[in-house]
């Protein structure tokens, strides 16, 4: 989540030669590939609303229902999800210190 996505184009296209097309999400989201293959998903943050610009990992995960019930018995928060996200299905948490990550 970004408030600049012209700048992460610019940015991310020079320094990791990423190139850059419009996700299925609207005009706020991007799709960065390399060499052909996704490895990112930059996204504006909604007007209003202020927020900090991070980098939020997502783990490909066979069964996100059986990742999310897994979380919470290890003590960590799921924060939202699973839930429908395009063609697929996503969550949100953190692990036990508090780095949040998607699946």
């Amino acid at each position: 989540m970004v408030d600049d996505l012209a700048g992460v184009r610019a940015f991310y296209g020079e320094v990791l030669d990423w190139t850059f097309r419009s996700g299925s999400l609207g005009d706020r989201f991007l799709l960065a590939t390399a060499g052909g293959e996704p490895v990112a998903g930059p996204a504006a943050h909604r007007p209003g609303f202020p927020a900090a610009s991070v980098w939020t990992p997502y783990f490909a995960v066979r069964d996100v229902d059986a990742t999310a019930a897994r979380i919470p018995e290890r003590g960590a928060p799921v924060a939202a999800g699973p839930m429908a996200l395009g063609n697929g299905r996503v969550g949100l948490a953190a692990d036990p210190d508090g780095a949040t990550f998607g699946f």
